[in-house]
């Protein structure tokens, strides 16, 4: 593993308010390399708006890796993780060396994908454009080698599974899930993986 440079921000992103992190502070991680060697923990933050680790230097400095990363682990002090994958299909808008935090690993696999977004405002009588980082996600089912897109509402996802599409219809319904809740999301498409 080789850190790799830097971070250094332009004077155009010194201007945009709002996080572009993940988490505003150091987290502990488990970073796993593309080339298998053996995770390393280090302290780290995701950067949602670049889509890279960035590691905290001996000097405290802010840097990323010169090796590819294929998962790291966000480790919270409550024990709590979040585990992070790249290497699926590039989805539209996204490549293979995107990050995906995967919500539930099965043989379809419920992932998601963190954005920023950044707003731009006119400050109210004046010339000056305001930005700032916005959060945006987007989930996908990761099956059978494709990465699908997949909006949280039982229709999207009975569409994107016809094969057990009133099954799983059936299931919201008993169950009284609400897809919108990220919980029950993670219930449906276990018990899909179990049909």
């Amino acid at each position: 593993m080789q850190i790799k440079k830097n971070i250094r921000i332009t004077k155009a992103e010194e201007d945009i308010t709002g996080e572009r992190y993940l988490f505003d502070n150091w987290q502990s991680g488990i970073v796993k390399f593309a080339n298998n060697a053996n995770p390393s923990k280090y302290n780290i933050k995701y950067d949602i708006y670049t889509d890279e680790v960035v590691v905290k230097a001996e000097d405290n400095s802010e840097m990323t890796f010169s090796d590819p990363i294929s998962a790291f682990r966000i480790i919270f002090e409550d024990g709590k993780e979040k585990l992070f994958r790249a290497n699926y299909d590039g989805a539209i808008g996204n490549t293979s060396k995107s990050f995906y935090e995967v919500l539930y690993d099965g043989k379809t696999q419920l992932l998601k994908k963190y954005k920023k977004i950044i707003l731009e405002s006119r400050v109210y009588n004046s010339g000056v454009v305001g930005k700032k980082f916005v959060d945006d996600h987007n989930y996908y089912l990761a099956k059978d080698g494709k990465t699908i897109l997949v909006k949280n509402n039982i229709n999207a996802i009975a569409d994107a599974l016809p094969e057990k599409a009133s099954a799983l219809k059936d299931y919201v319904k008993q169950n009284k899930l609400n897809i919108k809740n990220d919980k029950d999301f993670i219930k449906l498409i276990a018990y899909y993986n179990t049909l």
